[in-house]
């Protein structure tokens, strides 16, 4: 995807998708943020995680006018510059179009969450995510910081297992 396509993409929905476009890119974001932090409480890549920082806050901004003035336009091209303009941070870019992309993929397949229904899973800190889409297949997206295979522990790999139980039931219910 390009800066124009996110522009095409993002004036192509309705203000209430708007909406819940931005809220779930936030928390997108927030999951991707979580990739800069090393396991021993520290910061193991401070640029990326300053730029995914600068663009929570932008959107949150654009969010909140948003909710106070039902008014306001969505500024579609200024928030694909975000996502697909030229930055610096080469690590910062791939992780904002991977939370772009994964925004739009939620959005046009919403899920519950786990406890209530079980459309969706996050473990291993949220660099696996599983989920049903479209109703009738499973995908698993599997990301750590630096692009290599995900470690789970015996419990992930449990949490996971179970997960995937679930959505073949539910998939199977659903095409009878």
């Amino acid at each position: 995807m390009d800066e124009s396509a996110a522009r095409s993409f993002l004036s192509s929905l309705s203000r209430e998708q708007q909406m819940q476009f931005l809220g779930g890119l936030c928390h997108e974001i927030t999951i991707s943020a979580r990739q800069s932090y090393d396991r021993a409480e520290g910061v193991a890549a401070p640029d990326p995680l300053r730029t995914l920082t600068e663009v929570l806050h932008r959107l949150t901004g654009i969010l909140a006018n948003a909710l106070c003035d039902e008014k306001a336009k969505f500024p579609d091209a200024f928030i694909a510059t975000i996502f697909f303009g030229e930055r610096g941070n080469r690590s910062a870019v791939q992780l904002l179009s991977r939370c772009f992309e994964a925004q739009m993929a939620n959005l046009a397949s919403p899920t519950k969450s786990m406890q209530n229904g079980s459309e969706s899973i996050e473990i291993a800190d949220g660099e696996v995510r599983a989920w049903i889409e479209q109703g009738v297949t499973v995908h698993i997206r599997a990301v750590d910081p630096h692009g290599d295979p995900v470690e789970l522990t015996s419990a992930d790999v449990e949490k996971l297992a179970l997960a995937l139980l679930q959505f073949r039931d539910t998939i199977l219910a659903r095409c009878k």
